[in-house]
């Protein structure tokens, strides 16, 4: 019994665990430990129940090696699967990122092609360049007459070369200042300046050789010394601070600025936004609803649509685009009472707008005009959940899951959130995988949930399944009266996330189909993602 007692167990697992302790179970955060009080040690995944292990307690027991190698190998599994999953999401945001940044610096670029007028450039590079190199050559021509004349041509050489040099990496280092003041012509520039700037060395060359051969040989130590000395200093100074784009002056500054945004909004319209693809075939499956907290399968799925693979109504217009919050009026003959689609569906009007609406209606009704199969996917393994109870209620169903997700500030607060932060909830990853989520934020739901009010928890667990826009999409194809088929989106993910999918085909419904069902959501603050339209 002593033995027994003095019995701990550490979690050397990357995942939370719980102990049983008497009739209860405690939560057991990774790196933390814990006393045992019962002969027998039982152990389990936090995130799936039925993984479970028992031994002995006794000693120092370890999550991953103590409870059975069967025990020990699946939960190792995991937390791999677990790491690999963020590992890829992270690598598919890099990738999307540098995508983007590439894409956006090509079309600020264009923009930048169209406003140059190069040509005065051209004319003030001939003007300066050649009144340098003009006075060089003079130089180097004339024949000294004596020491003075020989010390004053060698000093006026050596500060023509300085200014040389100063306008030749001013005008031709390639770097950020140029690109924008010259666009495309930058290169052509660049390798004019250098010409210039080579002409100068012959001519300071034959300068010295000149003087050389009428016995003033000493000239060089004027000519090349300062001259070289120059030379270097301004090269570092002028490409540090042309890289630091100091010399672009404000006007330039802010018009640069407005290019990059507006580089970034044909970006945008030409990559993420989404107004559907509804492809003509009889039978043919479309899209018509989907969950866009798997960014990376809605990546996927635009992809595929734009590519003619996948025909799809879904509609995506986020930040930064012509339609994003503007809104769009309900048609009389629908008999919805609002000032826009965004009361219908979320209770009030919302920044982003509702004009994605009806661009959504317009494709399903295209898509039913065309005979093809509707599809709804859901989240992993959440097949026919989700749905709000009808279109008539999903508004105030979206305003009561915001007011509720809300609160998990005020749950912060809590004692026993801070009891949970104590026990090591900080130590689990918040590394994201592709659906948004990661260890972190799945563990601080579940806290979330369970402080909550019975009422309130129930309504958020049951709302599990679909997105937010989803259940007005799919409370809409229910009202309408149009059928479609259910679809899990684990086919849509990667191997690391992907499960076997569940299909279920729902009919047309009926006046009991129409009776109210538990709605769906319990998206935390933070975790939506590809709202709204997709």
């Amino acid at each position: 019994m002593a033995s027994a007692h003095a019995a701990t167990v550490t979690n050397d697992l990357k995942a939370p665990t719980e102990v049983q302790q008497g009739v209860g179970w405690q939560v057991l955060y990774p790196g933390r430990s814990l006393p045992l009080s019962s002969e027998e040690a039982v152990l389990r995944l936090r995130e799936a129940h039925e993984i479970l292990g028992r031994c002995s307690a006794t000693g120092a027991l370890r999550a991953s090696e103590s409870f059975g190698a069967e025990f020990g190998a699946e939960a190792r599994r995991r937390d791999q699967q677990e790491e690999e999953a963020a590992a890829d999401e992270a690598q598919r945001r890099e990738e999307v990122r540098r995508c983007q940044d590439a894409q956006t610096r090509q079309a600020a670029a264009a923009l930048r092609d169209q406003k140059i007028d190069i040509l005065p450039v051209y004319r003030s590079m001939f003007l300066v360049f050649g009144i340098l190199l003009a006075l060089l050559i003079f130089t180097a021509a004339f024949p000294p007459h004596g020491d003075v004349a020989a010390a004053l041509l060698g000093t006026f050489a050596s500060l023509l070369g300085c200014f040389l040099s100063i306008c030749t990496f001013l005008h031709g280092t390639g770097d950020r200042v140029d690109r924008f003041r010259y666009g495309k012509h930058s290169d052509c520039i660049v390798r004019l300046t250098f010409v210039c700037f080579a002409l100068g060395v012959v001519a300071l060359a034959a300068l010295t050789t000149h003087h050389s051969l009428a016995g003033f040989w000493w000239t060089a130590l004027i000519v090349w010394p300062l001259t070289c000395c120059c030379n270097t200093c301004m090269i570092y100074a002028a490409k540090a601070e042309a890289e630091e784009g100091c010399y672009l002056t404000a006007e330039e500054r802010e018009m640069q600025d407005k290019e990059q945004q507006q580089a970034r909004q044909e970006v945008l319209q030409r990559t993420i936004v989404f107004e559907g693809s509804v492809l003509e075939g009889v039978g043919r499956p479309c899209v018509c609803s989907w969950p866009g907290k798997y960014e990376g399968a809605w990546d996927s799925l635009v992809s595929s649509s734009r590519n003619g693979d996948v025909s799809a109504a879904v509609v995506f217009l986020p930040d930064g685009t012509a339609d994003f919050g503007r809104h769009a009026e309900i048609p009389d003959a629908e008999g919805i009472v609002g000032e826009c689609w965004c009361v219908p569906l979320y209770g009030e009007q919302k920044p982003w707008g509702c004009r994605w609406w009806s661009h959504w209606i317009a494709n399903i009704e295209e898509a039913v005009k065309k005979k093809a199969e509707l599809e709804v996917y859901y989240f992993v393994d959440h097949v026919g959940r989700g749905k709000a109870q009808s279109f008539a209620t999903a508004g105030q169903e979206h305003v009561r899951r915001e007011t509720l997700n809300r609160r998990v500030e005020e749950f912060k607060e809590t004692q026993q959130f801070k009891e949970a932060v104590d026990g090591g909830l900080g130590c689990l990853s918040r590394n994201c995988r592709g659906d948004g989520s990661s260890a972190y934020s799945r563990e601080l739901k579940r806290l979330f949930l369970a402080w909550l009010p019975e009422e309130d928890r129930e309504f958020l667990e049951a709302a599990e399944g679909l997105g937010n826009s989803q259940k007005a999409e799919v409370a809409w194809l229910e009202r309408k009266g149009y059928h479609y088929t259910e679809r899990d989106v684990s086919p849509w993910l990667s191997k690391n996330e992907s499960k076997i999918p569940v299909e279920e085909v729902v009919p047309a419904p009926t006046l009991q189909s129409q009776q109210p069902r538990p709605s769906v959501d319990v998206n935390l603050p933070g975790t939506l993602a590809l709202e709204p339209g997709a």
